[in-house]
């Protein structure tokens, strides 16, 4: 499904570099869909908008991402046979925040409003790489946490098969008491 829509809205390898001998101004930077059942369920369509990190996102960027995702909404009410879900993300460098450029001001505006269950997700470059690392980070920690868990059930299975007691199992506790009333009753004997 996602290689007819690319095809169809001339994206991914679809796209056209030149029309003609002039290069085709309406070719964005890059953009691409996916879709992945196993991340963000079936029938859920991601169009991904990577701007240059050059020059500033604006609200003409938006405005043609918003349109890709009409237009595919469009295609896939009339192509298939099932609802689908088609959500954007808008990458770049973000405006100044004291910028003078009504496009630039508007996406900031948009972007100091978009909530966690907006169509489009815009999101500066930065941002997507703090991102990506924090999830590398988190694997990475849920791996090794994992990993500390096998070694240490291992280690107490062995404990037990040599039948060792550590001091911190069931008998542990009455064996120190027992200690503690030995020491107790002959204070001399606990010191030598």
């Amino acid at each position: 499904m996602v290689s007819r829509i690319a095809k169809r809205f001339e994206l991914d390898n679809f796209a056209r570099v030149t029309d003609g001998d002039k290069d085709d101004a309406r070719r964005p930077d890059l953009t691409f869909i996916m879709s992945d059942p196993t991340f963000s369920g079936p029938y859920v369509i991601n169009v991904v908008e990577l701007k240059s990190p050059s020059l500033p996102l604006s609200a003409e960027h938006l405005e043609q991402l918003d349109e890709y995702i009409f237009q595919i909404n469009e295609w896939c009410e009339a192509e298939l046979s099932h609802k689908v879900n088609v959500r954007g993300f808008l990458i770049g460098a973000m405006p100044d925040q004291a910028t003078t450029a009504t496009g630039q001001k508007r996406l900031l505006k948009e972007f100091r409003e978009q909530g966690a269950n907006a169509t489009i997700r815009i999101m500066s470059i930065q941002e997507l790489l703090k991102d990506a690392w924090q999830v590398h980070i988190e694997a990475i920690k849920v791996l090794e946490s994992a990993t500390d868990e096998e070694e240490d059930e291992e280690e107490d299975d062995g404990d037990e098969a040599a039948g060792l007691d550590s001091g911190d199992g069931p008998g542990a506790p009455a064996a120190a008491e027992a200690a503690n009333e030995d020491a107790q009753a002959d204070p001399q004997a606990a010191e030598g």
